[in-house]
This record gives C-alpha cells, structure tokens and sequence, in this order.
C-alpha cells in the first residue's frame, strides 16, 4: 500500500456516487446510551499496518491518536441523501433487534429479525470496507445493488457471538487481504484486495464478517461454530440469543483468523507479477 493511502479521501458517495458528504457514525448515535463511554475511552488509538508476503512490514505501523471513544468515529464517505434516507431507515429497523441483544437479553431472531440484521452488519461492513480508497474489496456495483435493493453480495458471510468484557464493547478489527488458488503450482492472478475480515462489537454483541470474492473459501472456522452462530447466509431455523460468552481472547482470534490462515504452511506467498503492456 502506498504510503499516504490511509489519508485520500473520497470525493463522491460510496452508494450512490453523489455529492455533499456529511459523516456517517460507525457506531450510530442512537446506539451510544447503550455503550460504555468511560474516562479510559477519552481518546482511542486507530492503527494501520501494512505487510507484504506473509509477515513483512512495508512501513511501520502508523498510529493515529483520536479525541473521544471508540464510539464516536465517524467516516466522510456518504452523502446526505443516502445517510438520511435509506440508511436511516435501516437504523430504524435494527434499532429494536439490536437494543435487548447488546446487552445480553434472551432474543429469539426469526428469518426476517435475521435478515434485518444481516443487512445492519452488511452496511457496516461497506462502510468499513471503503472508508479507505483504493484498499476496497466490494466494488461500486455490489454497493449500489445494496443500496437500490439490500442485496448482500454472495461472497458475504456473518456470524455473531456475545462478550461481556470491556476490551470488545466498542472495538473494531479490519484485515484485508488478496488470495488466489493455484492449478499445478502456478498462481491465479488476482487483481486488488479480495478477502477481509472485519470484527466489531457493539457492549455485548459481536458480529463478524468475512467477505471472500477469491473463491479460496474463507471462514469463520468450526472451532467458534458453537459461540457464534451464523447469521448470514440465511437458513429455516430461528437464531435464539444469547450463545455461551466467548472470551477475550477468542474473540481476539476470530478477529485474526485471516492473518492466521495466510500464515499456515498450506498458503503460500508469491510476488504478484508486474503489469505488462499488451
């Protein structure tokens, strides 16, 4: 990643492509009373690591030190017309499913509860996913279908797990990546980052995404099936809330099960070839 990538900012809305950004909370200002905002989150510390091959830095990690809590980052990326139409009214229909869970309250989500919620976490996660230009996995099309039809891209995938510590309640991890097979020893050209994970936390609700448009097979792994069930994809049976807690630490590696896999000895790291002129 060029060094400075984290700094450009986007001109035009990420779903529409309009004009006149406004700010967008990452953690929507209705959800705050409900989360933890004390003296220790007076400032929080936002981190960009960029490596290449399996564990090499290209520049040392640059460390942003914001004013506030974790709670109160915003993103410049959307414009006033997406953020007061239809997101809002998404907010509006998550809001009543989301409140009972965040703080650990018996929820039984049925296919519409679950799809709602599917697509709050899906719209997080294209936030995420284009707050920093040129790092994007999802492309403007899949944006706009979500926008125009809430339609989640099939290379989406999301769980969600409770934790009742402090260290995920408003934290936020984002890993991305770019993968492909190999057919008799010779890399598959990718173009672009095409996996990531992104984990966040909401008090006691965590939800994890991993979008994978490489066709690797990225995963949330069986070892976490039984504390965070699947939400996305949808299936027939209803989701009861709350699953058994997840400790810190499991969280900790659901949040780095990308970083984990591109380290194991089955995955391979090879130089992308330069571009060449036809």
């Amino acid at each position: 990643m060029p060094k400075g990538r984290q700094d450009q900012q986007r001109r035009f809305c990420a779903f529409c492509g309009g004009v006149g950004l406004s700010r967008e909370h990452f953690w929507p200002e209705w959800m705050h009373s409900y989360l933890p905002n004390g003296p220790e989150q007076s400032r929080h510390v936002e981190r960009l690591e960029t490596y290449e091959g399996k564990r090499v830095l290209v520049d040392v990690p640059r460390d942003v030190e914001r004013q506030g809590g974790t709670r109160n980052k915003t993103m410049k990326i959307v414009c006033r017309t997406c953020n007061g139409g239809w997101m809002s009214e998404l907010e509006n229909a998550a809001k009543p499913i989301m409140i009972p869970m965040m703080q650990g309250e018996r929820v039984v989500l049925d296919a519409a509860a679950r799809l709602t919620l599917a697509q709050w976490i899906a719209l997080k996660a294209m936030l995420a996913d284009a707050n920093v230009p040129g790092d994007t996995v999802l492309s403007a099309q899949q944006r706009l279908a979500f926008k125009n039809r809430r339609e989640i891209p099939p290379s989406f995938s999301a769980n969600i797990g409770r934790t009742t510590g402090m260290l995920w309640s408003t934290r936020f991890h984002r890993h991305a990546a770019v993968m492909a097979t190999s057919v008799n020893n010779a890399k598959v050209p990718a173009s672009g980052k095409n996996v990531q994970a992104i984990v966040f936390g909401a008090n006691q609700l965590l939800m994890a995404v991993f979008i994978d448009e490489s066709g690797v097979g990225l995963s949330v792994g069986n070892r976490f099936l039984s504390k965070v069930p699947r939400l996305f994809p949808l299936d027939d049976a209803d989701l009861v809330w709350p699953p058994a807690t997840l400790l810190d630490v499991e969280a900790v590696m659901l949040a780095t099960a990308l970083d984990e896999l591109i380290q194991s000895p089955r995955v391979r790291w090879m130089q992308t070839p330069p571009a060449t002129d036809n």
